[in-house]
């Protein structure tokens, strides 16, 4: 019996972790949808300076080229 139980809850684990993966991919996919007809290098120095990043920053750098 308390096997049994062992398995359930980690059946249940698992549909947990795969319904909240499923809900994150389509708040990503939905976000991505908003920036389809925007300017996305403004959003992007807009995020730069509002947590105050490094733009010369190798990193940086390379999301802005793209």
């Amino acid at each position: 019996m308390t096997n049994q139980r062992v398995h359930g809850r980690g059946l249940r684990l698992i549909a947990v972790f795969k319904l909240l993966k499923g809900l994150a991919l389509i708040a990503l996919g939905i976000g991505a949808l908003n920036l389809l007809h925007k300017d996305v290098e403004a959003l992007v120095v807009h995020w730069i300076n509002i947590f105050q990043v490094d733009p010369n920053a190798h990193y940086v750098r390379l999301l802005l080229e793209k």
